[in-house]
C-alpha cells in the first residue's frame, strides 16, 4: 500500500504537468507579423502570404500532434491511477479482513505477547553475550594468574633451596628439645605447597592434649634458639597452660631444657607456674629449681599479690 500510493502520488503530478501544458498550448496569431510588414511600408506578395499559411498550418498541425500525443499520455497515466488506486483498495480491504480474523480469534493479543517474550529472549540473549564475554576475560585473567602463580612457585622453590641450611638447622633444633622430652625424636616438616610454606609437626602419642601443648613449647624454644642466636630477642615467656595436661616428667625436662638453652645460648626464660605445678620430685638430682624461682605470689595480704591486685570469687 506504502508503495502504491507513492507510485500515485508521483503518476498525478506528472498527470497535473501534462494537463497544463495541454491547456496552454496556443497556434501563433499570423496577422501581427502582416501588420508588423504594413507598418513599415512593405506590402506581402502572394507568394509570401501563400508561404505564410502554409507555415500557419504546418505549426497547427504540430500542435496537434503534441496535444494527441499529450492527451494520449494523460489518458494512460489516468487508467493506470485508476487501477493503482483499486489495487490500493484492494489490499486495505484485505489487510481489514486479516486484522478483522486475528482480532476475533484473539491472534493480536498472542501476537502483543510473543512480541514481549521476543523482547525478554532478546534481552536474556544479550545478558548471556555479557556473562560469556565476562566468562572470556575470566579465563583470561585465570591464565595470568596462573603464569604469576608458577613464577611464585618457581621463586618459593628456589628460596627453599637456597634456605636449607637455615631450615635444616631449625629442624634439628626442635627433634633435639622433642627428644629432651620424650626420649624420641620428633619430626618438623617444612614444605611447600601451591599456597607456599607449609609447616606441621609430628611427635609420637601427638593426639594427646599434653603432647599437642609440648609441640608448641618445643617450637616457642626452637624460635627463641634462632632468635637470640642472631640477637634479635633475648627472652621467652610461657603461662602455666602451656603446661595444663602435660605428665609431670615431661615438665620437669621442660623447665630443666630451658635452663640449659637459655644458659649456653644466653636468653632469659619466664614461666608462671602454680606451686602444685611444680613437679618436684621428677626433676634430676642435680637440679635445683628454687635457684632460678624469682618470684613468689600468694593470696594471703595484697602486699603478696601481683602488683596489689586480689581476685574474690
Amino acid at each position: 500500500i506504502h508503495l502504491l500510493n507513492n507510485d500515485i502520488f508521483v503518476l498525478s503530478k506528472k498527470l497535473n504537468r501534462y494537463k497544463e501544458t495541454i491547456s496552454q498550448e496556443q497556434p501563433p496569431d499570423n496577422s501581427q507579423l502582416e501588420k508588423l510588414y504594413n507598418d513599415v511600408g512593405i506590402n506581402f506578395s502572394d507568394n509570401l502570404k501563400k508561404t505564410l499559411e502554409e507555415t500557419k498550418i504546418f505549426h497547427k498541425k504540430i500542435i496537434q500532434n503534441r496535444n494527441n500525443f499529450l492527451q494520449a499520455e494523460v489518458e494512460e497515466i489516468s487508467n493506470l491511477i485508476d487501477k493503482k488506486k483499486k489495487k490500493v483498495e484492494s489490499f486495505i480491504e484485505s489487510r481489514s479482513n486479516l486484522l478483522s480474523v486475528l482480532s476475533t480469534h484473539g491472534a493480536l493479543e498472542e501476537y502483543t505477547q510473543l512480541q514481549s517474550r521476543f523482547l525478554e529472549r532478546k534481552n536474556e540473549l544479550e545478558s548471556i553475550k555479557e556473562k560469556i564475554n565476562d566468562m572470556k576475560n575470566l579465563t583470561e585473567q585465570k591464565k595470568i594468574i596462573k603464569k604469576e602463580k608458577l613464577e611464585l612457585e618457581s621463586k618459593l622453590t628456589r628460596d627453599y633451596e637456597e634456605s636449607r641450611d637455615k631450615w635444616e638447622k631449625e629442624i634439628a633444633n626442635f627433634s633435639e628439645n622433642t627428644k629432651a622430652l620424650y626420649d624420641e625424636s620428633g619430626s618438623l616438616i617444612i614444605d611447600i605447597s601451591e599456597n607456599g610454606y607449609s609447616f606441621n609437626v609430628e611427635i609420637a602419642r601427638s593426639s594427646s592434649e599434653g603432647v599437642g601443648k609440648m609441640k608448641i613449647y618445643c617450637y616457642d624454644l626452637m624460635l627463641i634458639e634462632n632468635l637470640s642466636t642472631n640477637g634479635k630477642v633475648n627472652f621467652l615467656i610461657h603461662d602455666s597452660t602451656i603446661f595444663d595436661g602435660v605428665d609431670s616428667r615431661q615438665r620437669a625436662h621442660a623447665i630443666e631444657l630451658a635452663q640449659r638453652k637459655s644458659s649456653e645460648l644466653n636468653f632469659q626464660y619466664i614461666c608462671a607456674l602454680n606451686s602444685d605445678m611444680l613437679p618436684i620430685n621428677d626433676f634430676s638430682d642435680n637440679f635445683n629449681v628454687y635457684k632460678y624461682i624469682r618470684l613468689t605470689l600468694t593470696d594471703k595480704d595484697p602486699s603478696e599479690s601481683l602488683m596489689g591486685f586480689r581476685y574474690n570469687e
